[in-house]
């Protein structure tokens, strides 16, 4: 039997010694535990319930499972928990990504560049033939922006279905459409 003063963390110290035992230690240990009164078990609530959320959702970014899948992500770039909800996790990669690439771009891919933009007399493009490619860039950034945000909306459930789905819908698969089509000049 406990006395009254004893404190939660001996309590689960002592639940966790005696939970992979039999069924009969297992309603010991329940019965020592019910011994903590309503009156202590209130007065923790009261006094130490901020400090109990602040270390539990501390816990939780580096509990050992969490560990892990930060690893996997290092190494590997993706943990087997990004595979539950691949929509989610490459909408919330891709997001972030190609808002940066629009922010600072540092020139443009040669897939931007047209023929009759103009170019001098060694075949390079000329100044203003790079201002069009950046102007075609940006475009196009900003359309997989606005489809991955659209894809974010549509995975968060957060648009009137009835209204807006087919034009959310058309935006992600053109967003995705222009990620394949210029998958090679995606750098900075």
């Amino acid at each position: 039997m406990l006395p009254k003063w004893v404190s939660l963390y001996q309590t689960l110290k002592i639940i966790n010694k005696h939970w992979d035992h039999d069924d009969k230690q297992r309603r010991k240990c329940m019965s020592e535990n019910r011994m903590i009164s309503r009156k202590t078990k209130k007065k923790f609530r009261e006094k130490y319930y901020s400090l109990y959320r602040f270390v539990d959702q501390g816990w939780n970014k580096v509990r050992p499972s969490t560990i892990k899948h930060y690893y996997e992500r290092a190494k590997h770039g993706y943990s087997y928990q990004d595979n539950w909800a691949m929509d989610s996790y490459m909408i919330e990669t891709l997001l972030p990504m190609f808002e940066n690439l629009k922010n600072d771009t540092h020139g443009a891919g040669m897939q931007f560049y047209l023929t009759e933009d103009g170019v001098d007399e060694v075949g390079n493009p000329t100044d203003s033939a790079t201002e069009k490619a950046l102007d075609r860039q940006q475009n196009v950034y900003g359309e997989i922006i606005y489809g991955l945000k659209c894809a974010k909306q549509v995975n968060d459930m957060d648009f009137d279905y009835k209204k807006d789905f087919e034009k959310m819908n058309n935006s992600v698969k053109r967003s995705f459409e222009l990620i394949g089509e210029y998958f090679f000049t995606f750098w900075n």
